[in-house]
Formats: structure tokens, C-alpha cells, sequence
């Protein structure tokens, strides 16, 4: 079985090979079946990698330990849900995972896209078979990094093992979605360097894509999400984001990709910032591929990187030099066919707010980026290595994202070309009223945080600038249909999904942004050492430690204070853990405290366990005896449940975004589309 997995890789390389050869060639000579083996090449490019994906995951699950990625990931007492997910547990799997998934897009991207985008499509399928061929080359030729290498020496038959803290059900969907929005972000790249060589560079290959850029960007926003979710349930440390350089390399595409979102919208409607589009779709995708590379060069210190590897690093960096020269030689090439249709006639006007949007999540990207790696470079030009830790990125990057708040609020009222006095009191007014009366009461209330004072009262102002556009749209669709308001509201949406889908995902940024306001400035945290059945007090909540259990299971030994946590109203018994692994390789892996979370809409109590007295559990202890001491870890964090519903939200928001359009594509030239913001059928 490991021989045909590797057999089919082999077969890949070559089809991946081949797909741009017989595409260029076809084009050359005008050859229509050369063209279209082209085509099969992507169906067998992907029937080939889907069979291989299924061999490894199989492999995974029997536990074939004559296969060294399976012995090294997996162990017989791993459920078989955690063995197939080991397939992105380690370097050789997850880069399978990336040109497999890459296939998948490729496949329905050019099977569903072939007549109506046959113009660009030779080129296409020679740009998604190119980056085809290198990740398939760098499995097979790059030591290590095929994941069908048989097993040498004498192994433990019982396996390895995988990481304890990645047995989690975020490990079976986090990286998978992380994966789906880097890989997905190829196909608008692919369409535009098409746009570049056929100089058909109008909105055409936009519309093509806009579907293809809203799902890539769908679950990198999924992904950032769960993502932080899992740090915070998982590493018991009491937050969701580090600034870790891989948390990094995952939120830089999201970044470029949305103010790519926003800018096309200019394009589509105006005819303007071309060139702007085609350099955020370069960067957007150089950036995926710069995220792939920080996990698996390991050029940085992260708890989410693999080992480090010089082939890869090399690998990579050719990779991405040789994309950004051709890419941007290209655009350069074609500066005078990119010129805009229109010129922007007045700082005062949604084609500036647009823009300054772009300009601020652009200058966020590179502020990451400068962050992320200032350490390597300190270290190449001084010998130094220099940490960036959190309080840079948060000092630097709130000023700016207090900007793209308000843009993001005030922007979709402003009018175009040019905005007058009676439009900002019409349009502005009313939410910047509501925005500083929303800062008022909360000092009123004795928020005195500063920075909270400010995001707090941007969040109300943009959330008043989303109900006074759903006001009006419900408003005029119930005076035109007649119908009840709830009715109206919805059909408002059904009808323009692509504009208020977009105030949906707004809404959601806000309630995220006021989760990470609240939780990242009012947390409340006391680390104590309790005796039996002593106590602490943690407004709200006062915490008794009153008894211990000690679990044995398949594979750890789980140790569990138990907890009398009474806020006033209730008392309940919760259990806080602290794992034991025994079976475990790595010695700074043996012990895991998972935190325990109870959670409501204003707060969450998160407490961990440390330490405890180990001594009734080592030789001549008595174990039935619980520990004499333990250490607790409790935090209050407000605010944090916000953070997942905005993220819920958000997704709502994209979703609708992405729903097909109820006119059918035979009869849409002869249907009237409500309002020029509705969406455009890629």
C-alpha cells in the first residue's frame, strides 16, 4: 500500500509537469484537443492526489508502523478520528494536505469555469499546475518530507505517538480550514496573472474569482478563529492570541485578503484601482506561501512550528522569489493597460474611504510582517536576537485599527465621487451622536481605560451606521412589497446578499473587537496555594477546594482537584485537571493542566492547576489521600464569550455573501438586479 501511494505521487509530478506544457503549447499552435488534455491533466492531477491522501489516511487508521510518518505520529491507543487527523500532524502529511486540497480547488475551479473563462484558462491551468509541480516535487525530492518512507531500526510497536495537546477536536477541523483559505487564495492569483498575460485586464476575471477569494477568505477567518479558540481551551495560559509568528502567518493573508475584497468593489464599479487590485492578489498569495514556509522551515520559534529544515527553507524562499519576480515583472509590463477608468475627484468620497481602508490593513500586514521577523533579521545583522513579544504588536497596531473601525463604519455612507454637507448630516450624524453618548454612559458607568473608551465608542458608532443602512433598505422594501418588516428584512437580504452579507461580517468584526476590548483590559487574575478545604475569594466568586480524584485511563493519568465555586446566586463542584502522560517521549510534554471554563455572557472563570503536592502518589505515599496543597491558576476575563459570537457572526455574514443568486444564469440578462451592489455571479 505505501509503494501505490508513492507510485501515485510519482504520476502526479508528472501530470503537474505536463499541464503547463501542453496549455502553452496548445495556445502556441492553436491545438484544441492539446488544450483540453490539459484540462484531464488537472481531473487526473486530482483523482491521483485524492488517492493518495486516502492511502495515508488509511495507513494512519490500520496504525501500519512499516511506514515511517505513521509510527511517528500515531500510537495503538490513538482513536481512529486523532490517527487520520495525524495526516496535518506533521510536515511530510500536512504538505499532501496543501497540494491535495489545492487539486480539489483546481479541479471545480477549471471544470465549472472552463467555457464561460476559456480566454484565461490556458494560463490558469498552467499557474495552479506549476504550484502543483513544486509542492509535489518538494514531498518526493526533499528529504523527509515524503510521508510513504518506510520505517527503518528497531521501533517500539506500540508507535510514538502524537502530540497530547493535539488530541482535540479543533486538531481534526483547525488546520484543515487554515489550509482551505491558504490554498483557495491560488485560484484568484492564477486568474490574474491570466489577466496579465491576455491583457484582458477588465473586471472580468474579478467576477470570475469573487466567489473563489470570498471562500479562501471564509476559512481563513474560520481557521484565525478556531484557532484562537483551541490556544485558549487548550494551552492554559488564559488567552487566545500570542502573536506567535505561525498566528501571524495565518492573519496576514486574512488581512490582504480583505482589503482585496474591498477593493475590487472599486474596480467593478468605478473602473478604478486596477493596478492596486493586481498587487493585493500577488501579496495575498506570496503571503500564503510565506505562511506555509514559517511552519515548515522552522526558521522561527512557535509552539504551532515543525522541526526546522534547511531544504525546506531554501525550497520555499526560491519559490516565493521566483513567484514575485514573474508576477510583478508582469505587472509592471502592463502598467499602461491597468491605467484607471476614472480619477478620484475628491478626498471626500467612498473611492477614498476605500482606498485609506486598503492603505491601513496593508500597513497592519507589514507591521506583522516586521514583527514577526525582526527577531531573524536582529539576529543576521547584529548577532542579536531581539524578541517581539505582544505589547509591540498592541502598541503599534491599535492605532490603526482604530482608523480601519471607523473607515469601516463611516465608508459604505459616504457618497461617491464626492461628499457634501447635507450627506454627512443625513448619513453621519445620527451614529457619531449615538457613538459619543455610547462613550459617555460608559464613563458614566467608571470605564476609565482609555483605549476602551475609544474602541468601545467606535463599536457602538459603526454598529449604529449597520442598523441605519438595514433601517432604510427594510423601510423602502416594505413600502414597495407591502410586506411586514421581519419579512421585508429578510428579503432585503436574499435580494443584495453581497452588500448587506458585507454588514453582516461588519457587525461581526464589532462584537469580536468588543470581546478583545473587554478581555484584553479588565482581566482579573490571583495564583494561590489552597489546603483542603480552604478558600479564596475572586469577585464574583469565591473558590473551596474540597476533594481529589485521581482517574486512571487508556494511555494518562488524570489528577483532579475538585472545586466548590459559589458566585452569590449558585454553588456548584467543577473538577480541574492535570494530566499525566507517562507513555509520552518528550519530557516537557508528561504534564498537561487543562484549564477548566465556565463561561457566561459577561465573563469567563478560567482556572488551571500547575502543580499539586505529589507526595501521596509517589513511592510509600498513601494515594487515597488527597494533596495537602495545590496550586490554582484562576482568572476572570469579561467578555471573551463575544469573541466567538462575533466570530459566528462573521461567518453567518460570508455565507450569506456566498449564496447563489435565485435568477437562474440563462435569464439573468433578462431580470432587473435590485441595486448595482448586488453581487456579481463569478
Amino acid at each position: 500500500m505505501p509503494q501505490l501511494g508513492e507510485l501515485l505521487l510519482y504520476v502526479a509530478l508528472l501530470v503537474a509537469a505536463y499541464i503547463p506544457c501542453a496549455a502553452l503549447i496548445a495556445v502556441k499552435t492553436r491545438q484544441a484537443k492539446l488544450l483540453e488534455s490539459a484540462r484531464r491533466g488537472i481531473d487526473i492531477l486530482f483523482i491521483t492526489l485524492t488517492a493518495a491522501s486516502g492511502i495515508l489516511i488509511y495507513l494512519l487508521v490500520t496504525k501500519d508502523y512499516t511506514v515511517s510518518y505513521v509510527w511517528q505520529y500515531t500510537s495503538l491507543h490513538l482513536p481512529a478520528i486523532y490517527s487520520a487527523a495525524a495526516m496535518w500532524a506533521g510536515n511530510a502529511g500536512s504538505l499532501l494536505l496543501w497540494v491535495w486540497l489545492l487539486s480539489v480547488y483546481a479541479f471545480f475551479a477549471v471544470n465549472i469555469g472552463w467555457r464561460r473563462n476559456m480566454p484565461y484558462m490556458p494560463v490558469v491551468v498552467s499557474v495552479l499546475g506549476l504550484i502543483s509541480l513544486f509542492f509535489v516535487a518538494l514531498i518526493l525530492l526533499v528529504p523527509h518530507s515524503n510521508p510513504f518512507t518506510r520505517a527503518e531500526g528497531t521501533l517500539d510497536p506500540n508507535g510514538y505517538g502524537l502530540n497530547p495537546q493535539l488530541e482535540n477536536p479543533f486538531m481534526v477541523i483547525h488546520p484543515p480550514c487554515l489550509y482551505l483559505g491558504y490554498v483557495g487564495l491560488a485560484i484568484p492569483f492564477a486568474f490574474a496573472m491570466a489577466a496579465l498575460v491576455t491583457r484582458r485586464l477588465d473586471s472580468t476575471w474579478i467576477r470570475s474569482t469573487r466567489r473563489w477569494t470570498l471562500a479562501g477568505w471564509f476559512f481563513l477567518s474560520v481557521g484565525n478563529i478556531l484557532g484562537a479558540w483551541w490556544a485558549y481551551v487548550t494551552l492554559g495560559w488564559g488567552g487566545y492570541w500570542a502573536w506567535d509568528p505561525v498566528e501571524n502567518a495565518a492573519f496576514m493573508p486574512w488581512l490582504l485578503g480583505t482589503a482585496y475584497i474591498h477593493s475590487v468593489i472599486i474596480q467593478e464599479t468605478k473602473g478604478m484601482l486596477r493596478i492596486w487590485n493586481m498587487v493585493l492578489v500577488i501579496l495575498m498569495f506570496l503571503m500564503t506561501v510565506f505562511g506555509t514556509f514559517l511552519t515548515r522551515s522552522g526558521i522561527l520559534q512557535s509552539v504551532h512550528a515543525f522541526a526546522q529544515s534547511p531544504a525546506f527553507m531554501y525550497s520555499f524562499l526560491w519559490f516565493m522569489c521566483v513567484t514575485a519576480i514573474i508576477s510583478f515583472g508582469l505587472l509592471l509590463s502592463r502598467l499602461k493597460d491597468l491605467k484607471s477608468e476614472a480619477q478620484m475627484e475628491s478626498l471626500l468620497s467612498r473611492e477614498s474611504a476605500f482606498l485609506f481602508n486598503n492603505v491601513l490593513l496593508v500597513a497592519i500586514t507589514f507591521t506583522v510582517l516586521w514583527g514577526t521577523m525582526f527577531p531573524l533579521i536582529s539576529e543576521v545583522v547584529r548577532n542579536v536576537k531581539v524578541s517581539v513579544g505582544p505589547p509591540f504588536f498592541n502598541q503599534v497596531i491599535s492605532p490603526m485599527w482604530v482608523f480601519f473601525l471607523i473607515l469601516m463604519g463611516a465608508g459604505p455612507l459616504i457618497s461617491w465621487r464626492k461628499a457634501t454637507v447635507s450627506n454627512f448630516k443625513r448619513n453621519l450624524l445620527g451614529p457619531i451622536l449615538s457613538g459619543i453618548a455610547g462613550g459617555l454612559i460608559l464613563a458614566t458607568f467608571g470605564v476609565q481605560n482609555v483605549w476602551a473608551l475609544i474602541f468601545l465608542s467606535i463599536c457602538v458608532f459603526v454598529t449604529a451606521t449597520i442598523l441605519l443602512e438595514f433601517f432604510r433598505g427594510t423601510k423602502v422594501r416594505a413600502a414597495m412589497t407591502n410586506k411586514p418588516v421581519p419579512v421585508a428584512a429578510v428579503q432585503l437580504v436574499g435580494r443584495q446578499k453581497r452588500r448587506y452579507g458585507g454588514y453582516i461580517v461588519h457587525f461581526g468584526v464589532v462584537v469580536l473587537v468588543v470581546g478583545v476590548v473587554l478581555s484584553s483590559l479588565f482581566p482579573k487574575e490571583q495564583e494561590v496555594s489552597l489546603h483542603l478545604n480552604e478558600s479564596f475569594e475572586m469577585a464574583p466568586y469565591t473558590i473551596t477546594y474540597e476533594d481529589f480524584e485521581v482517574l486512571d485511563e487508556t494511555h494518562k493519568l488524570v489528577f483532579k482537584s475538585m472545586l466548590r465555586v459559589d458566585d452569590g446566586s449558585t454553588s456548584r463542584l467543577i473538577g480541574v485537571e492535570r494530566d499525566y502522560f507517562p507513555e509520552v517521549r518528550n519530557q516537557s510534554l508528561e504534564w498537561w493542566s487543562r484549564a477548566r471554563i465556565e463561561t457566561n455572557w459577561k465573563h469567563d472563570l478560567y482556572v488551571t492547576m500547575p502543580d499539586f503536592d505529589k507526595a501521596p502518589f509517589i513511592q510509600g505515599g498513601d494515594p487515597s489521600q488527597p494533596p495537602a496543597v495545590i496550586l490554582l491558576h484562576a482568572r476572570v476575563l469579561p467578555g471573551v464569550v463575544w469573541i466567538w459570537i462575533g466570530g459566528y457572526i462573521l461567518a453567518l455574514g460570508t455565507v450569506i455573501c456566498l449564496w447563489p443568486d435565485a435568477v437562474p444564469v440563462h435569464l439573468r440578462g433578462q431580470v432587473r438586479i435590485p441595486s448595482r451592489s448586488a453581487p456579481a455571479r463569478g
